[in-house]
């Protein structure tokens, strides 16, 4: 039961940070005084998305090993999303 609420908040956080990413990105790229493209942040915003929208059902059929595999995924978009935003600024 933990796991499955712990996996929703998850995929809601996921969802959020899309919406974060896409709304309030650009304006910190343009702080950094950096030419990124736009659409850099909006694929990772659709792959967010995606994974929050994909984390509901995993959440809610509960097998361990779909949870597992989210949890793994989540991580290293996660991850990826970081190492080359970090690279960009």
């Amino acid at each position: 039961m933990a796991i499955q609420l712990l996996i929703f908040a998850a995929a809601l956080l996921s969802i959020f940070v899309s919406f974060y990413i896409k709304k309030s990105f650009p304006k910190l790229a343009s702080a950094f005084n950096k030419e990124i493209p736009a659409d850099y942040f909006h694929s990772f915003s659709r792959l967010f998305l995606i994974i929050g929208l994909i984390g509901i059902p995993v959440a809610v059929f509960n097998h361990f090993y779909f949870s597992l595999l989210y949890i793994m995924i989540l991580m290293i978009l996660s991850t990826i999303f970081g190492l080359s935003f970090a690279k960009k600024i």
